[in-house]
């Protein structure tokens, strides 16, 4: 019987093993008998974890990321409009009243911002979007001259009571 490994026809199994049976040099390095070799089944256990490790990390890291950067949970009070990311709402920012110049509800279309996710640079290129859907989302513009946009639920909401409360300022 052929091991569970092998896929190939079990037949030439045989012939293999009689081929490897042959193959040595000299008298001590010829192996007699391949198909009674003792198998380490720890050994094989070992490799079969070690390798289902290699591949379960890189998922499970992958899988985080994924959960990290999917949800983005907006909320505006006096303090200003604070933006936080992931399930455990890190990182966050805020943005006072006094940094914003102005505020808008836009239709956002992924494909105009070159994709799903964290978009631009407010440093570098001075417009940034958190972009999780396609929609209605907030847009502000700070006084610094840069702007933030992101795709929320209830978007009109949330850019009427930004307006009210920076016409208070």
């Amino acid at each position: 019987m052929p091991p569970a490994w092998y896929r190939g026809d079990p037949g030439e199994l045989g012939e293999l093993i009689d081929r490897s049976a042959k193959v040595g040099c000299g008298e001590h390095n010829v192996i007699e008998h391949a198909d009674t070799l003792p198998v380490n089944p720890a050994l094989e256990v070992a490799q079969r974890r070690s390798s289902s490790v290699f591949c379960a990390v890189p998922g499970r890291v992958l899988g985080v990321a994924v959960l990290q950067f999917s949800v983005v949970r907006v909320s505006v009070d006096s303090a200003g409009l604070r933006v936080c990311y992931g399930t455990w709402r890190w990182p966050r920012r805020l943005f006072p009243l006094a940094d914003v110049l102005c505020v808008r509800l836009i239709d956002i279309r992924p494909l105009h911002w070159d994709g799903w996710g964290y978009r631009g640079s407010r440093r570098l290129t001075g417009r940034a979007a958190a972009v999780i859907r396609r929609g209605a989302a907030v847009q502000i513009d700070l006084r610094d001259g840069t702007s933030l946009t992101v795709t929320v639920d209830d978007a009109d909401t949330g850019v009427m009571l930004l307006a009210a409360l920076l016409a208070r300022l």
